[in-house]
């Protein structure tokens, strides 16, 4: 990311950093640099739930924690129940255990704070709920917990399934440092 574009974020100067983040994905639409997540802290902060979903339209094949997770949170506070009520069984499935860290209000310790992600495990969903979670509102935290024990239980299969993702991040942390 470029110094400036940080410079804005840090300053909380949101409007100059959502255009600079919006032109990179005009000019570069695969968006191999990730401007799109950090476009959603961005409309996240500036509660425009609407351009989240346009993001949505715009890379419909997109599946992290970021995207998914916050696209059920714009249907939640734009009203849009009933299309919230058909995503979540999809987010579930795939960001289970990000849907349990903000129903518990925490991510379980995973013993040190990883650099990388594995998509759909812990490590995303303590980057999602590290960035996001401020924007999480009770009234949405009781939308997902009218879920929770399906949450849980799929949360429990996807550590099952990538049991061995921490050490794999503590391996991955030795090499690069």
């Amino acid at each position: 990311m470029e110094r400036r574009t940080e410079l804005y974020l840090q300053n909380g100067d949101f409007e100059k950093a959502r255009i600079v983040f919006e032109n990179l994905i005009k000019v570069n639409p695969p968006d191999n640099q990730g401007a799109r997540w950090e476009l959603i802290g961005i409309y996240l902060a500036q509660k425009d739930y609407e351009a989240i979903l346009a993001l949505d339209k715009r890379y419909p094949n997109e599946y992290s924690a970021f995207m998914a997770v916050s696209i059920l949170l714009a249907l939640i506070k734009l009203g849009r129940i009933k299309e919230a009520e058909k995503r979540i069984k999809n987010v579930i499935k795939n960001h289970a255990i990000t849907l349990e860290y903000l129903i518990d209000g925490k991510p379980e310790d995973l013993g040190f704070e990883p650099s990388y992600f594995v998509p759909f495990g812990r490590s995303e969903g303590y980057f999602y709920f590290h960035y996001y979670y401020k924007y999480w509102d009770q009234d949405a935290i009781k939308f997902i917990k009218k879920y929770e024990k399906e949450i849980r239980k799929r949360a429990n299969e996807l550590r099952e399934e990538l049991r061995d993702e921490i050490e794999s991040l503590n391996k991955l942390e030795k090499l690069t440092y």
